[in-house]
């Protein structure tokens, strides 16, 4: 039932419902970016690359294997925990991720994770300082920079917040990123105060063909960003729709 009701959704605005395929499969939560699947090519077919979740959600850790079966795919596993959310890479060998990897997989040195991203998906993964959990709880790298292109980077700053730890992170980041030779595109982001406080970032999109999906707030203390953030994705992704989604 859930199937269906999600393709009359998707039919009743018009999609080309040719190039849409409904797969049944038991999850605990929506959030597939971050348990998986993830491919590489072998040869010149798609394999996925999987890891252990790091949420206690079964029924999503166990989504790849049964996609595996049901793409009738090679599937490897390389063995570390982590969440798709802290692990960005563009296509010409670079990875990134915050050191939550190393806290996540304690028993593994940095070079041993390193060599594991090497051996399984061809990249030299660098592992950078993640936000205080007080900022924002996942340590997350897509909370604050995400790769748009193999030359391109958007990565959080912090108008009201100068000269925080996470401002200071974002600074560090993007200097770094620049002498890399990326095209660094700095975007508003914003933790607000009080016990209900919540970081508001506009780099967590979903990049998809020519569609670009970026969050906008509300909140009057980040509203006023909204209109900026938009800028900066249309300056980063010419040619790219933009569409900005009430969160």
């Amino acid at each position: 039932s859930e199937g269906n009701s999600a393709s009359n959704s998707i039919a009743n605005r018009g999609a080309d419902m040719t190039r849409v395929e409904i797969v049944v499969a038991t999850t605990d939560t929506i959030w597939i970016r971050d348990y998986g699947p993830r491919y590489v090519f072998q040869g010149e077919v798609r394999s996925i690359i999987d890891h252990k979740y790091n949420r206690p959600r079964n029924n999503d850790n166990a989504f790849n294997r049964f996609f595996r079966d049901y793409r009738g795919q090679a599937h490897y596993n390389h063995g570390l925990t982590h969440g798709g959310g802290n692990f960005h890479l563009d296509a010409l060998g670079d990875g990134y991720l915050t050191e939550l990897i190393l806290n996540e997989n304690s028993t593994f040195s940095s070079a041993a994770i390193h060599e594991i991203f090497a051996d399984f998906q061809n990249l030299d993964c660098t592992f950078l300082d993640p936000f205080p959990t007080s900022v924002d709880s996942t340590q997350h790298l897509d909370m604050w920079m995400q790769i748009v292109a193999d030359d391109k980077v958007i990565i959080s700053e912090w108008p009201t917040q100068a000269g925080s730890t996470q401002a200071q992170i974002c600074d560090a980041t993007a200097a770094m990123m620049t002498a890399k030779g990326y095209q660094v595109f700095r975007i508003p982001a914003r933790r607000t105060n009080g016990g209900g406080g919540a970081h508001y970032t506009f780099t967590n999109g979903v990049m998809c063909n020519d569609l670009v999906l970026i969050p906008e707030y509300s909140n009057s203390a980040v509203s006023g960003y909204n209109a900026q953030a938009v800028a900066v994705w249309q300056a980063a992704c010419p040619g790219k729709t933009i569409q900005a989604i009430n969160s």
